[in-house]
């Protein structure tokens, strides 16, 4: 018996999918504890925490899914700086409310636009 080709490519899917994950959680926490030494530290505080309603709304805004760095300038054009490696780890935090495409961050349950 011959293996479903279509079974085996979403599988094979899944699996790059979570790879992906772990490695993007590990690029965070390295991001967040000692990184390459690119990245200047921004202090973190309540006030300066970007909400959910805020990183939504900058996503959708820029009607296309965000990386990490786009979106932390783009929370930081809006008045809201925070470090890249600790909106990364706040992006895994809700990755329920957020899915990450391979190509960006994108708001679960909201139709992706058409390019």
């Amino acid at each position: 018996m011959t293996d479903d080709p279509r079974k085996s490519a979403l599988a094979r899917r899944s699996e790059l999918q979570a790879e992906i994950e772990r490695i993007d959680l590990f690029l965070d926490l390295l991001d967040e504890f000692g990184g390459d030494g690119d990245q200047q530290p921004v202090a973190q505080s309540q006030t300066n925490r970007p909400s959910e309603d805020v990183i939504r709304d900058t996503i959708i805004s820029a009607g296309r899914p965000m990386k990490r760095g786009e979106l932390a300038a783009a929370l930081a054009a809006r008045g809201v700086a925070v470090n890249v490696g600790y909106l990364g780890t706040m992006m895994w935090r809700m990755r329920d409310r957020f899915e990450n495409t391979g190509s960006g961050y994108w708001p679960s349950g909201v139709p992706k636009a058409k390019p």
